[in-house]
């Protein structure tokens, strides 16, 4: 038999000694299990944040759309706000129907508008057609006698003084 492999004892200061290092190596390990922990601390602390900005985000939504919670699937909906905003539209769509089926009847009593294209006589002409045709000639003698078309003085005599338009209107 072989002798038996004794280890020798160490000695108390050894022993300390490596103890002492077992110590060190322990606190390090704490120190870096601690850092780890406010880390994922901090992580979660950020993670909170986030969510409850989230959470702040979807109410301000709730509340801007005026969502309300589905009974029969338990989610939220903003069905009612849809419907409201589809009324309105219709609504204003209506109100634009009507408007334009009186708006020619608006735009006649309000701003009357020469038909056709503006007339070939300028108001000295136009008060000289005036006086002949009062004074009785015909449409032929006026339009030889001021050199303008036969329509222009046509025209001229048709449409109504602007004393004459005034009293029609009132």
């Amino acid at each position: 038999m072989s002798p038996a492999k004794t280890k020798k004892p160490k000695t108390l200061q050894q022993r300390i000694g490596e103890l002492e290092d077992e110590l060190k190596q322990r606190d390090a390990r704490i120190r870096e299990l601690r850092a780890d922990l406010n880390k994922a601390e901090a992580l979660v602390s950020e993670e909170r944040e986030h969510v409850e900005d989230a959470d702040r985000l979807i109410d301000s939504w709730i509340e801007a759309f005026d969502m309300t919670l589905d009974d029969q699937t338990g989610k939220w909906t903003f069905a009612p706000w849809v419907d409201n905003a589809v009324a309105a539209r219709d609504a204003y769509n209506g109100l634009v129907k009507k408007w334009n089926r009186h708006v020619t009847t608006f735009n006649n009593t309000v701003v009357r508008r020469n038909v056709g294209r503006p007339l070939a006589a300028s108001e000295a002409q136009v008060a000289m057609v005036r006086k002949l045709s009062k004074a009785g000639k015909s449409l032929r003698a006026i339009q030889e006698e001021t050199s303008l078309g036969f329509q222009t003085v046509r025209t001229i005599i048709d449409r109504p003084t602007a004393s004459t338009a005034r009293r029609s209107s009132i």
